[in-house]
């Protein structure tokens, strides 16, 4: 059962990290959204990309993560709605299990 990658800037401390700046970090803010979006539309959410951001929603969960560098710092939040209630990640992992069994039994009804 492959569950889907949840990208690393969801849970990373970004005080510590040091930002590009410039056309490289303009070009990295774009390559970690699309990771993010993509993450998010594999676990089952409809995603909306905006400039410094995404936003994934299945009409039970929401999450919203915004992404954005100056050349010294690094600029991350990650705000997740279960049910109209403010949550945590815990709820994008949850719908990710959901999605490899998923996966699994397709996969099985495929094999057959």
């Amino acid at each position: 059962m492959n569950t889907p990658v949840e990208p690393m800037i969801l849970t990373a401390n970004t005080y510590y990290m040091k930002g590009f700046g410039g056309s490289a970090g303009r070009s990295n803010e774009r390559k970690v959204i699309k990771e993010v979006a993509d993450y998010f539309t594999e676990i089952g959410l409809t995603v909306t990309v905006d400039e410094g951001g995404c936003t994934g929603t299945n009409g039970i969960v929401e999450a919203i993560c915004t992404y954005s560098q100056s050349c010294k710092n690094v600029y991350k939040t990650l705000t997740v709605y279960n049910k109209g209630k403010l949550s945590n990640i815990t709820a994008l992992r949850k719908l990710s299990n959901q999605a490899a069994v998923r996966r699994a039994k397709i996969d099985g009804l495929l094999a057959a």
